[in-house]
């Protein structure tokens, strides 16, 4: 683990793990006014950024500012980001997107609902406007479409592709590739293996993440949208080319593990870092972000 690393994480025990480790606390901060989530201004110096609305909520759409035009068309990435389904993107999920549009490709953000508000059942049917239009975009140009996620994100990515696939439908196409950030994929963690992770986690706890979670997924249950790891395998069939990047000392990870070994898909391992590594600012976030971003734009997908 790098000096930032443990400069982070003693950062993140001191801020955000005495609230998670706390189901009153938890609740409280769900409660909380969310804070903007509007592009850092240095985010502009080097990448177009547009917002339009669908369906009453936000979408950015994000390219690099190079010589060529900003409506030139380019493979499309959709990002969802994480934050426990109650905190809006922060910089750095930005510098994630920004570092995938480096590559050279489109980012198309989705900013859905967030708890006490929303939940599940409402970011779907916006989440699914969105994934329409960008595949209808990437079709009529004759590029690609992928998705990405992390955290609470990436769960309601899986969870969004799997729903695509149940409708079975042309408008709704399977991703070109799927990238996994610390996904959170199982809102009870109820895998025994988080407990043994809880002593080395200065960040997530699973007390604070289940209150999240139940209320996330109160009109949804065991559907595949908030519950992935529990579809069967013809369902996880659907599951596009996928790789994960997931820290060691992180909760989610036993997450990572059992849907790679369900599915198959990559699963790159940093046993130092903590979650959502790829997004920090430290050593190992630098090499995960650009193994994101390269991966995602790599030729062939």
């Amino acid at each position: 683990m790098s000096l930032r690393m443990r400069i982070v994480a003693a950062y993140m025990k001191r801020t955000s793990h005495p609230i998670l480790s706390s189901a009153e606390k938890t609740a409280a901060a769900i409660a909380e006014p969310k804070k903007p989530h509007n592009p850092p201004h240095e985010q502009y110096q080097v990448n177009h950024i547009k917002v339009e609305e669908v369906g009453g909520f936000p979408v950015y759409s994000v390219v690099p500012a190079t010589d060529e035009s900003r409506d030139t068309p380019r493979d499309i990435v959709v990002y969802l980001h994480g934050g426990a389904y109650f905190r809006e993107l922060t910089k750095n999920h930005w510098g994630m997107i920004s570092e995938i549009a480096a590559a050279g490709l489109k980012v198309v953000v989705p900013v859905y609902g967030l708890l006490p508000d929303h939940d599940a059942e409402d970011a779907y049917p916006f989440i699914r406007e969105v994934w329409r239009r960008a595949a209808a975009e990437a079709a009529a140009s004759g590029h690609t479409v992928s998705i990405a996620g992390d955290s609470a994100g990436g769960g309601l990515t899986v969870g969004s592709v799997l729903r695509f696939a149940g409708e079975d439908t042309d408008e709704l196409p399977a991703p070109a590739r799927m990238a996994l950030i610390a996904p959170w994929l199982d809102l009870a963690l109820a895998d025994p293996r988080v407990e043994e992770i809880v002593p080395h986690d200065p960040w997530l706890h699973p007390t604070g993440l289940r209150v999240a979670g139940e209320a996330w997924a109160r009109r949804t249950g065991e559907d595949v949208l908030t519950a992935p790891l529990s579809a069967d395998t013809a369902t996880l069939a659907a599951v596009p080319p996928t790789r994960i990047w997931s820290g060691g000392k992180d909760v989610l990870h036993p997450d990572s593990t059992a849907f790679a070994q369900a599915t198959g898909c990559e699963l790159t391992v940093d046993p130092d870092a903590i979650h959502d590594y790829p997004l920090l600012p430290t050593p190992e976030g630098t090499t995960g972000r650009a193994e994101v971003a390269s991966w995602l734009s790599a030729p062939g997908r």
